[in-house]
């Protein structure tokens, strides 16, 4: 889950998704990165290996310069492209986060 750990929507995420047996992993959105081994991309939080995860889900994203949010947008888009379920999809980050 990619929220801040104080934020009221983590912690019911993160009861709900416990009481029926799943593990939950908090990660920031500065740790997200991307790299291609062999041929093959992969898309990471830190160590956590992003792609081998059931799921993403995004609750919050942080301010950061243009590039930051181009790449955080562009590795959320692959994850979903490779397969993951993100929720909430790049797209409709997109058009949630700039209510312009």
């Amino acid at each position: 889950i990619f929220a801040d750990p104080q934020s009221w929507y983590y912690r019911d995420l993160e009861r709900a998704a416990t009481a029926r047996g799943h593990q939950v992993r908090r990660v920031d959105f500065p740790e997200i990165h991307g790299s291609i081994l062999a041929n093959e991309s992969q898309i990471a939080a830190g160590e956590r290996a992003l792609t081998q995860a059931d799921a993403v889900i995004v609750r919050s994203m942080p301010p950061g310069s243009l590039e930051q949010v181009v790449v955080r947008m562009d590795l959320l888009a692959r994850l979903e492209a490779a397969g993951t379920l993100v929720s909430n999809p790049p797209k409709g980050l997109e058009c949630a986060i700039d209510k312009y």
